[in-house]
């Protein structure tokens, strides 16, 4: 194994460990806790702009199926709900920054994915 598929084999993991690093949760004394209910919540922001800048400023040549994969990570995170005393909480509703920072991070693995459908279309022509 090479040094530049090894770097791709970590960035893809990160990326993966990154997209689903908002359903991170603690146990408190009464009950169980999101991350991002915590004091602790700019972790989970740091994690997701690092994912962010390492896709942008690295060139990584993941496959169309990583991509659309990664993407659907990064689409559906913010969908996701728990329940409590006080009933159903989304995360696209109480934690902006985090959901606006997961969508920046599909948006440019969308836009990766559409540049190699169509460089792709370019090279068979």
């Amino acid at each position: 194994m090479n040094k530049k598929e090894s770097l791709l084999k970590f960035i893809f993991g990160f990326v993966i460990f990154a997209g689903l690093f908002p359903l991170t949760f603690t146990f408190s004394q009464n009950n169980v806790v999101l991350l991002q209910e915590t004091p602790f919540r700019f972790i989970i922001w740091v994690v997701l702009m690092t994912s962010l800048l390492l896709l942008l400023f690295i060139k990584v040549n993941l496959s169309k199926k990583q991509l659309i994969g990664l993407a659907i990570i990064y689409i559906c995170v913010p969908f996701t709900f728990t329940f409590s005393s006080s009933g159903i909480s989304f995360l696209i509703l109480d934690k902006y920054p985090s959901t606006i920072i997961t969508w920046m991070v599909a948006s440019v693995l969308l836009s990766k994915l559409f540049l190699k459908i169509k460089n792709s279309e370019i090279n068979n022509y």
